[in-house]
């Protein structure tokens, strides 16, 4: 039902578009796409992930964008039901922690499903975040299938995993293998972000 609605308003929008400038074509770039929320972590993200776009987009930070729901979870409004999240996180002081330590710009959505939601700039920025340095192809192998263990996880396909952090992409195809099967397991320390 949602994607059906999505898609007559990108129709509509592209027509409208169209008229105004002559343009012919798609005018999103990256098509709608929707996945259900089905884990804390996931939930967490995707919080995350929509108050953090008027401060991406450089409009201004999400507690002060007119039409975020961030303003809720502080206290300041009310339309939204906060508690679930503000459960998670030990309330609104647990919230702006979590807000504040968090200095990605783009994020990954663990375990999801939809490949390639990301672009390769967007992707550099959350590896550099998470391993310091993109190239791995350079570490030994168990620190780099280590990292390779810690991307998967976050959500990356092999094609960015391979393209952006200069490893194979069999290499990668071995790790997530490995991972599927539940072997070994990423170790606490590279758990940040």
């Amino acid at each position: 039902m949602l994607s059906a609605f999505m898609k007559m308003i990108d129709e509509r929008y592209g027509k409208h578009v169209a008229e105004e400038t002559g343009r012919k074509g798609g005018i999103l770039v990256r098509p709608f796409w929707s996945e259900p929320i089905e884990t804390e972590n996931y939930l967490l993200c995707a919080v995350r992930y929509v108050h953090a776009n008027p401060a991406v987009a450089g409009i201004c930070p999400a507690s002060a964008y007119e039409w975020s729901s961030a303003k809720d979870y502080l206290g300041r409004s009310g339309i939204t039901d906060t508690d679930t999240v503000l459960d998670l996180l030990g309330g609104r002081e647990g919230f702006i922690s979590w807000s504040q330590a968090c200095n990605m710009t783009t994020y990954a959505f663990p375990g999801s499903r939809l490949k390639g939601h990301l672009k390769d700039d967007e992707m550099v920025s959350i590896a550099k975040m998470l391993l310091g340095n993109c190239n791995i192809s350079s570490r030994g192998i168990e620190e780099r299938d280590e990292a390779i263990r810690l991307l998967i996880r976050r959500g990356f396909s092999n094609r960015q995993i391979s393209r952006v952090c200069g490893v194979g992409r069999g290499v990668v195809e071995s790790v997530r293998t490995t991972c599927q099967k539940g072997l070994p397991p990423v170790p606490d320390a590279w758990q940040r972000g």
